[in-house]
């Protein structure tokens, strides 16, 4: 039998939408990624700060309220703070959940949308340099991560 059709090219994004994501001075950017659909992407920095950013209106969006270390970008969006740098970052296709993991060995697991906090666990002993994410629709969403401790979970 034949193979599947492909899916079709993404369209390129209106000249409005392309801009550069500006972090404050202090903070270097460590990781991105970018929804399926390429409305949305989620930035970690070197400083554990979260960050979800709306690429068609080239802003930051972000109104996480978690239960520790909520700060806010120079325009007033709040934003969370792992205790140290995040070293990887990962978005679910459908935009919905994000995750972030960091050099203090944590994972936090966020609702986009509503923007709040799901899980927040220690998964590993070591540093975490990678983590994947996969959720069908309406689904539980899977974390994947490898860590320093010579761990896949």
């Amino acid at each position: 039998s034949p193979p599947p059709p492909s899916p079709p090219p993404f369209p390129p994004a209106p000249e409005a939408a392309r801009f550069t994501i500006s972090n404050p001075a202090d903070q270097i950017a460590t990781s991105v990624a970018v929804s399926k659909n390429g409305y949305l992407a989620v930035t970690g920095t070197s400083q554990g700060k979260f960050i979800i950013w709306d690429l068609v209106l080239g802003r930051a969006v972000g109104r996480l309220t978690p239960p520790y270390n909520a700060t806010a970008d120079a325009n007033g969006n709040p934003v969370a703070n792992h205790v140290n740098s995040i070293q990887c970052v990962a978005i679910s296709e459908d935009g919905v959940v994000a995750v972030s993991a960091t050099i203090d060995y944590k994972i936090q697991m966020w609702h986009v949308p509503r923007q709040q906090l799901l899980a927040q666990w220690q998964a590993h002993s070591s540093f975490i340099y990678d983590l994947a994410l996969t959720r069908e629709a309406n689904g539980p969403a899977y974390v994947i991560s490898a860590s320093d401790d010579g761990l896949v979970r």
